[in-house]
């Protein structure tokens, strides 16, 4: 059978690839030549083989082509296919001993046989079998006496005369039998010889006389001579015939001139390449028609004019036939002379300079010129059915171009070539090379078959030229690397070579690695005294084989030192070029093809075949760290770099794998920098080198562009063992080094050839990657990722961020921050960093690294939570889902619902993507039940024990969140509900339902089993308190879901509460019934009875807050029962007894019990709609009023006169209940006038009663609530009404209630709108909160004209308190988008509140750093996107730094302050446009004019005057500002001049920044001299150019005054 060999990939030709792994070079003979050759172990070589179909028809070719009277040869393409197929069978092939026969004698004066001279190797080894008999290897050569009598060896032996060392093999060609066999005239048993065995064809042949060798070697001769005939018949046919006349001769077109055809070339190229198998051309062939055939040739070259001008215009279609025809000459010529060169090596007139020079012009013509039109125009065509000859056309033209190209690389292997044509060959290869690129988009015709069969014999030309001519090394990469902007920017059309790992990487990639391996030296110095498998120690320690080790060394160190200059010129051409800063497409393509490349090399970095990748990627590493770490280098370069440089670490991080040693049985390197550590594995090294130097031999067999590898590969080797023999420190480490240097040095590559140790890919692999460790790449691994972490503290945001992305994409960063707690540490420090993308990747980091060590989460967790309230969209988004991620993997209760609270934090997140986001997760953590694998269809009854315990840990944090008593987290929790089953669709709907009833039917039974467990187990207790809030939570959530048997269990709660806890689950039971009676549609009247009659019963003795729940609750009992008259009565009672009380003990708990009833009652009951006579209510005389609620506030009014403090709250509180019941009477005369009296007794307590029932006016909560009711209502509303029946007419009269209340709602805030804008500068921060709650539905309901609130609201954003500070930036927000035109006027007098809002003392310093006041108002008004709003703030904020003459008169200590603020304030502010700071820089540079003289003159007078003082501290803080400006934005003077104010902003990008400066300003008690001298110096130093205004005339004074005013 067929040897089973790996097919090579990247061939570009398959036949080629298909005959070589035929029989024909298996060593198997096909004919009778076993009798010649049987060694007796040699089963591979003498076992015939049965062919099949397609080998015999390949083998029958060959024959054909050697037969002496073959004509139907019409392709030379397909005789090289045949030639390539024989040589490997002739080279390198191990053969047994031979030995001459001694009956045998020699007969040098036969004269049939043939000179030797004339005969080359191949038709030399064609005569030894005749004349010598073969020897078994393993026989004892040295017995036999004929082989050591070296007397018996003549001149004309075929053995070498050379001394035949002992057991040494001389090769031979075991395939002799079959050549001998192809010369025989063809018999027609020759086809069954071919198939049959050794036995068969043995008795077929037995009848017949066997051919002697004689015979054989006589018909040998008649082949030749008969080939030589043929060839000068030709040659003398082509060359004497008259041109005109001849067939061998044609013209095209209208041209006249004759050449070769085409035809004859092709009988010419085979003659001679026939001629060339059977003996030596440059003795066979006459030298006058070699020559006269070469003039000939380029005659006709120079004749077809067609390709002359290769600037000329012309389309190829006008004549698609003659261009072809004419291009197939000319190349068949052109490869003709390359044959013809190559066939006659010695002939030196062949080699003329000037004739090769024009040879290569022509190509290069024919390529620049023809080729790329012809491609084109086929690209031009592919639409066009008609046109499938010109594809055939086109791939025949490029099989023909790459055959000249590869007899031109063999033509540059064989011959010395002069300086000019190594610089033609360059340019036309450098040219072809990247032919394909400039194609705009190729065909589908070349991509589907690539060029690559041009390129790959160029590479070998450019390789071999880079390797023999050291001088031309750097105008080779020169060029080279000149094409490399022309290379495809996209991967998948330019990566076309296949590595054997299966990857692809472009053709290019593999070109620089072939032109850094062929550097190496090839072969080492070798002395035989050293030549010893056993060295003795004496001899080691020779002073000789010292010297010849340093002879050694300093041959590989100017081996590896060429080497490093190489990959220096590749590598700081590709990175100077990528890292420069222009904005051009070539630039900014060549960053992207760099990347390319450099992704290339790491994808053959772990191949041994390319083992130059590492010195290539080392250098990479290398430049891309003197980049990194230069200081002078920009922002840019630097982040480009470490992009590049990440990619290095990221693959030498995935390809690193400690757990190699083990497998291979190596001992792991303590460490990895000292190369000592590898002393103790040195022996088993060296078999890991010996087994990957026999895998490259064996790779180099099939491919001879690799032919440098195996000494690359070896002197690496050898390199690293002088690295250990410096090392090592003992005599025996020594000796052990020195003895394997000494083999290694003296390693005979043939000898690895021959082994045949078996070793998986796999294997190799591995064996190749520990190799590598012994690296400066893997040796510097831990430098290169603490050079990456480095970063993390840098000033640059982008740097930072880089690092983080970096390192966040790291294979093994969490391993890497899990052994270094201090770089862990520097990843946290990074969460609060002023960049978003910054924190954004931090939390990414911090993540993986928490998934990685779950056991990390408790304490990371508060880094990842505090995303959530990020100012940035990205970390929040980031930080919402890594938030989702934690919760599934902790167990911790505490954690669960604090990411249960951060979420529901972001429910009014100003971004509805944000708010969607949490919405979703939230519904997946609670009520996702798929990961408990329970079937929700099921009671809770029905459930096994194990399910119902998974329903306790999975909702219990629930519970625990609905059981926090912040009111404003229960109004989170109920919207948030609401707004899950609103955002569902009808059929999602049904299945949410379905979830919230099993819930609650889960509450409801574990309320039952927690109140049948003991009383007193504190957690029984809790639980019970957690079940009922939540149940509350649902009851305000979901009414319509509770039944009437869910109420039965909650009725018996309902009873006497004596401790807080009781309490406590009274008031939940309450609002329970409170929200879920008027959903329910039937229930029992005498339930509903029950339930009026315990409720009466707890009334007096209820808390405060289950009082403000129990009389809603027995309200809507009384008037669903119509029992209005009970509420009478309840009402006159609490009158009556309240009158009696106030005559008694009128401070009593009694009478605050018994307003407060009056004002629920009032508030709740509806009291208006009963109709009775409440004459005998009231205890004093009838009033006017007809109102209820008029009556009752005229009650209450008069007991305020005589009610202590905090009786007098509690009044007005019932009284605002009373008015809520009826927002009308809050404009009436005697409320009014009682809150005027309380606001201008600014008693805190009073006010926050007044605010809280405002915001009961405005239903801030209940909005949100309400709004999720009438969403549901209207989505559960199957009969919608048509437009024109909705519309109602009570609203549009303005009759409505709602109307009435929002009238009375504007009112009120516009009246008292002062009061609350000054109340949230209160200290006291829930006033302060309370207020900003009101202003911030002012705001969002329109109440009140924005201009008086904007002030208020930016100056709170200076706010410590983040709440405060977050609440007034999203208000600043909304105005900014709905009102800009009308508040962009305001910034000024915003910055004076700001101002006047903080109490600064005198001695307080101000610094001009990277924080300011206005940040925030800046960023507001920068996301608007819009440089005229920029421009307008700008304006706004240098009118408060604008001073002139005239108010340098009244300067003092606090226009000082408030100076230094605004000066700390502009210069801090993050500007995103350069042409902000120059605006700031040109006012100062106007100002600094026109009072910088007068102030220097006053400094040095007399400073008893204080505002002269306080001006020269307002110089040195303006030229302390420009400074700084100055500094920080890289700002020159040239610059400031030159900027135009009057033109519109740029959004051009600010400069890298010189982040970290800080100034302090001058303070008001500084010394006045220090103040006076610095002022002088800081101002004389400044230089300012501009003349300063002096303003004699006092009217000219006035009018400059008022223009700086305005």
């Amino acid at each position: 059978m067929t040897p089973e060999i790996p097919k090579r990939t990247n061939s570009s030709f398959d036949l080629l690839e298909a005959l070589k792994y035929t029989p024909l070079v298996s060593s198997i003979p096909l004919s009778n030549g076993t009798e010649n050759a049987v060694p007796p172990k040699s089963l591979a070589s003498n076992t015939p083989l049965c062919l099949s179909a397609e080998e015999k028809g390949f083998m029958q070719r060959y024959l054909d082509l050697l037969e002496p009277n073959a004509q139907n040869v019409s392709d030379v393409q397909q005789l090289q296919f045949y030639k390539d197929a024989l040589s490997p069978m002739l080279q390198n092939v191990p053969m047994p001993g031979i030995r001459i026969p001694s009956n045998k004698e020699e007969n040098n004066d036969n004269p049939s046989s043939f000179p030797n001279p004339l005969l080359n190797p191949l038709t030399e080894s064609l005569l030894q079998p005749s004349e010598v008999e073969f020897v078994p290897p393993e026989a004892n050569l040295s017995a036999s006496s004929s082989y050591t009598d070296s007397t018996s060896m003549s001149e004309n032996s075929l053995v070498s005369k050379k001394e035949v060392p002992k057991n040494l093999e001389i090769p031979r060609s075991p395939s002799t039998a079959r050549i001998l066999r192809a010369v025989e005239f063809r018999s027609p048993s020759r086809s069954l010889s071919l198939t049959s065995t050794p036995n068969k064809r043995s008795r077929s042949e037995s009848g017949s006389l066997a051919s002697t060798p004689s015979s054989k070697v006589q018909r040998l001769q008649d082949v030749i001579e008969k080939q030589v005939h043929d060839t000068q018949s030709l040659l003398d046919v082509t060359l004497h015939a008259n041109p005109e006349q001849s067939n061998c001769y044609v013209s095209f077109g209208a041209s006249e001139a004759k050449i070769i055809s085409a035809e004859v070339i092709d009988k010419i190229s085979i003659s001679l390449t026939k001629l060339s198998h059977l003996g030596d051309c440059n003795k066979l062939l006459k030298e006058e028609d070699a020559i006269c055939l070469k003039m000939t040739l380029e005659s006709s070259l120079r004749s077809l004019d067609f390709f002359k001008n290769s600037t000329e215009d012309t389309d190829i279609d006008e004549d698609d036939d003659i261009a072809y025809l004419r291009a197939d000459c000319l190349l068949k010529t052109v490869s003709l002379v390359f044959q013809l060169i190559n066939t006659l090596p010695m002939l030196k007139k062949l080699q003329n300079e000037e004739s090769f020079l024009f040879i290569l012009d022509t190509l290069h013509a024919f390529i620049d010129y023809f080729f790329l039109k012809a491609m084109t125009s086929i690209d031009m065509s592919m639409t066009d059915v008609s046109e499938p000859s010109n594809n055939r056309q086109f791939l025949s033209l490029t099989q023909k171009i790459a055959n000249a190209f590869t007899l031109l690389s063999k033509v540059v292997h064989i011959i010395p070539l002069s300086e000019a044509v190594v610089i033609k060959v360059v340019f036309l290869s450098t040219k072809t090379i990247t032919v394909d690129s400039s194609v705009k988009e190729k065909p589908s015709l070349i991509q589907n078959i690539p060029l690559d069969i041009l390129k790959i014999p160029l590479f070998d030309t450019l390789q071999f030229i880079f390797s023999l001519y050291p001088a031309q090394r750097d105008f080779v990469l020169q060029e080279v690397l000149a094409n490399f902007a022309q290379l495809p920017t996209a991967r998948s059309t330019s990566r076309t070579f296949k590595l054997s790992s299966g990857k692809s990487v472009q053709l290019y990639s593999t070109l620089l690695v072939r032109l850094l391996q062929s550097c190496t030296v090839t072969h080492l110095p070798e002395d035989t005294a050293f030549k010893t498998e056993d060295p003795a120690k004496d001899l080691v320690n020779s002073d000789d084989f010292q010297s010849y080790l340093k002879s050694v060394d300093v041959l590989l160190s100017k081996s590896r030192h060429e080497e490093y200059r190489v990959a220096n010129q590749i590598v700081s051409y590709l990175l100077g070029r990528s890292l420069k800063q222009t904005k051009s497409e070539i630039n900014n393509s060549f960053v992207t093809l760099t990347r390319i490349m450099l992704e290339d090399l790491l994808n053959m970095l772990t191949l041994p075949e390319w083992a130059g990748t590492e010195t290539l990627v080392r250098q990479f590493a290398l430049n891309l760290i003197m980049m990194i770490v230069k200081e002078k280098n920009s922002v840019a370069t630097k982040n480009t770099a470490l992009d590049f440089f990440s990619v290095i670490v990221n693959k030498l991080l995935i390809t690193f794998d400690i757990t190699l040693f083990e497998k291979h049985d190596l001992p792991v390197p303590s460490n990895f920098n000292d190369p000592s550590c590898f002393l103790s594995g040195i022996p088993r090294y060296e078999e890991i080198t010996y087994t990957c130097l026999s895998h490259l031999s064996s790779l180099c067999n099939n491919d001879d562009s690799l032919e440098n590898i195996i000494p690359y590969t070896l002197n690496q080797w050898v390199s690293f063992l002088f690295q250990l023999r410096k090392a090592s420190k003992d005599s025996e480490s020594n000796y052990l080094v020195d003895k394997i240097l000494l083999k290694s040095v003296n390693l005979n590559i043939d000898s690895i050839r021959d082994s045949s140790v078996f070793t998986s890919d796999e294997m190799i692999k591995d064996y190749f990657i520990l190799s590598l460790y012994r690296s400066s790449l893997y040796l510097n691994l831990k430098f290169f990722v603490s050079l990456i972490i480095g970063f993390l503290d840098s000033p640059q945001t982008s740097l930072r961020t880089k690092s983080l992305r970096i390192i966040s994409q790291m294979k093994s960063i969490p391993a890497i921050l899990h052994a270094h707690p201090e770089v862990l540490s520097q990843v946290i420090n990074k969460v609060t960093d002023p960049s978003a993308f910054v924190r954004d990747t931090v939390l990414d980091l911090l993540s993986t690294y928490m998934m990685a060590f779950k056991e990390t989460i408790n304490q990371l967790y508060i880094f990842i939570a505090a995303g959530v309230s990020d100012s940035s969209v990205s970390v929040r988004k980031r930080a919402i889902k890594q938030l989702a991620e934690i919760y599934g993997l902790t167990n911790s209760i505490s954690i669960r619902c604090d990411i249960c609270m951060k979420l529901l934090s972001r429910m009014n997140d100003e971004e509805e993507n944000l708010t969607d986001l949490s919405l979703q997760t939230l519904d997946s953590l609670w009520f996702n039940n798929s990961n408990l694998f329970i079937d929700t269809q099921k009671k809770y009854d029905d459930l096994s024990f194990l399910e119902k315990q998974k329903l306790k840990v999975h909702y219990r944090p629930l519970l625990k969140l609905s059981s926090d008593p912040s009111p404003e987290l229960h109004v989170s929790l109920v919207t948030t509900l609401k707004k899950m089953l609103t955002s569902k669709e009808d059929v999602l709907t049904k299945e949410f339902c379905s979830r919230i009833r099993f819930l609650l039917s889960f509450l409801f039974t574990l309320l039952i089993e927690v109140a049948t467990e003991d009383e007193g187990d504190d957690v029984e207790v809790e639980l019970l308190h957690e079940t009922m809030s939540t149940l509350f939570v649902f009851s305000r959530s979901f009414p319509f879901l509770f039944d009437y048997s869910q109420l039965q269990v909650l009725k018996p709660y309902l009873k006497s509460a004596s401790s807080i806890e009781e309490q406590r689950l009274l008031y939940y039971v309450v609002a329970i019934f409170r929200q879920v009676l008027p959903r329910q549609k039937e229930i029992p009247e005498v339930f509903l009875r029950n339930l009026e009659t315990t409720m009466l019963q707890r009334l007096t003795k209820a808390g405060s807050a289950t009082l403000k729940e129990m009389v809603p609750c027995l309200c809507y009992l009384l008037s669903h029962l119509n029992d209005h008259q009970r509420l009478y009565k309840i009402l006159g009672s609490c009158l009556k007894t309240l009158e009696e009380t106030r005559k008694n003990d009128f401070s009593s708990l009694k009478a605050f019990r018994l307003i407060e009833l009056i004002g629920l009652f009032a508030r709740f009951g509806g009291i208006e709609k009963i109709d009775v006579n409440w004459e005998d209510v009231f205890p004093f005389p009838k009033d006017e009023s007809n109102n209820i609620y008029v009556l009752l506030l005229n009650y209450m009014n008069q007991l305020l006169p005589s009610s202590k403090t905090d009786l007098r709250i509690h009044v007005i509180e019932n009284m605002l209940k009373i008015v809520l019941a009826q927002p009308t009477l809050f404009t009436s005369p005697m409320m009014l006038s009682m809150l005027d009296k309380i606001f201008e007794e600014s008693n805190t307590d009073c006010v926050s009663v007044i605010f809280r029932a405002f915001l009961e006016l405005l239903a801030a909560d209940e909005d949100l609530i309400s709004e999720a009711d009438e969403k549901l209502e209207s989505k559960s509303n199957n009969n919608k009404k048509s437009k024109r029946e909705q519309v109602n007419v009570d609203m549009l009269k303005g009759f409505t209630e709602r109307q009435w209340t929002e009238g009375v709602s504007a009112c009120l805030m516009q009246k008292y709108l002062s009061n609350i804008l000054n109340s949230c500068f209160s200290k006291n921060l829930s006033f302060a909160l309370l207020a900003l709650n009101i202003l911030q539905h002012i705001i969002r309901q329109g109440l009140a004209n924005p201009r008086l609130c904007f002030p208020v609201i930016v100056a709170l954003e200076a706010s410590e308190v983040t709440e405060i500070k977050q609440t007034a930036i999203n208000l600043h927000v909304e105005l900014h988008q709905k009102h800009e035109s009308l508040v962009d006027g305001l910034y000024a007098q915003a910055a004076n509140l700001m101002f006047s809002s903080k109490s600064f003392p005198g001695s307080f310093v101000f610094s001009i750093e990277e924080h300011s006041a206005f940040q925030d108002m800046y960023n507001v008004v920068l996301s608007n996107k819009n440089t005229r709003s920029r421009r307008k703030f700008l304006t706004q904020m240098l009118k408060l730094i604008e001073f002139d003459n005239e108010k340098l008169l009244n300067m003092s200590h606090e226009n000082v302050l408030f100076f230094n603020f605004c000066c700390s304030a502009l210069g801090g502010i993050n500007y995103l446009s350069i042409d902000e700071p120059l605006m700031i820089l040109q006012v100062i540079d106007t100002v600094l004019a026109t009072i910088g003289l007068t102030i220097t003159e006053w400094m040095k007078g007399n400073l008893e005057e204080p505002y002269k003082f306080f001006s020269g501290i307002l110089l040195c803080n303006f030229i302390h500002l420009k400074r700084y400006l100055k500094y920080v934005y890289s700002i020159t003077d040239e610059k400031i001049h030159n900027f135009d104010s009057s033109k519109t902003f740029k959004d051009k990008k600010v400069p890298l920044k010189n982040n970290g400066y800080k100034v302090e300003l001058l303070r008001p008690d500084n010394k006045r001299e220090d103040v006076a001298a610095m002022c002088i110096k800081m101002f004389e130093d400044e230089n300012i150019s501009t003349d300063p205004i002096f303003k004699d005339d006092p009217q000219e004074e006035e009018h400059s005054g008022e223009a700086a005013n305005e």
